[in-house]
């Protein structure tokens, strides 16, 4: 039953936006790492393909009136422009929302082979880092390295966000 309640967050993150990975220490910390882990990877890939799928669905025209057409054709050229690169990082990086990006893939007609490879590996990394953080915490220590190894792999990829925007905002010039 919590298997398919956390698959059921996952898959409201497709419409309301809200922290990934609250969820995912929740589920290494039911669960450990081990299970934790692939659910969690196989619930936000399950999440990011029902966002893409409305999104090809509802189509440009509300998205441009949603987004603004200027943005979303900004968007589509630079996906266009950065192929699967410009979708691994949207993905990797933890201040973007996943379903941010996943409604930009489908109302730009990105392939769907192509998303779903880079929305599995994409978010890996911080599921990694989130569910084996949820584990960590039901014995925590503050002499554990792993647990500060943890939380420095995260600040890592939030101080990566930074230059990767400024590099992809000086891609769309």
């Amino acid at each position: 039953v919590a298997v398919l309640v956390l698959v059921g967050i996952a898959l409201v993150l497709a419409i309301v936006p809200f922290p990934a990975e609250l969820p995912t220490a929740a589920a290494g910390f039911v669960f450990g790492f081990a299970l934790a882990f692939p659910l969690m990877v196989f619930a936000w890939t399950l999440s990011c393909l029902v966002a893409y799928a409305l999104a090809r669905g509802v189509g440009p025209p509300l998205l441009d009136r949603l987004a603004g057409k200027e943005r979303m054709e900004a968007t589509d050229r630079l996906i266009a422009r950065g192929g699967w690169p410009i979708l691994l990082a949207g993905r990797l990086i933890p201040v973007v929302p996943y379903n941010l990006v996943s409604y930009a893939a489908g109302a730009t007609r990105v392939p769907l082979g192509r998303f779903t490879w880079t929305t599995a590996v994409g978010v890996a990394p911080l599921t990694a880092l989130t569910a084996l953080l949820g584990q960590r915490l039901q014995e925590p220590r503050f002499d554990d390295p792993v647990l500060w190894a943890i939380l420095l792999g995260v600040l890592l990829l939030v101080a990566l966000a930074r230059p990767v925007g400024r590099r992809l905002r000086a891609s769309q010039s």
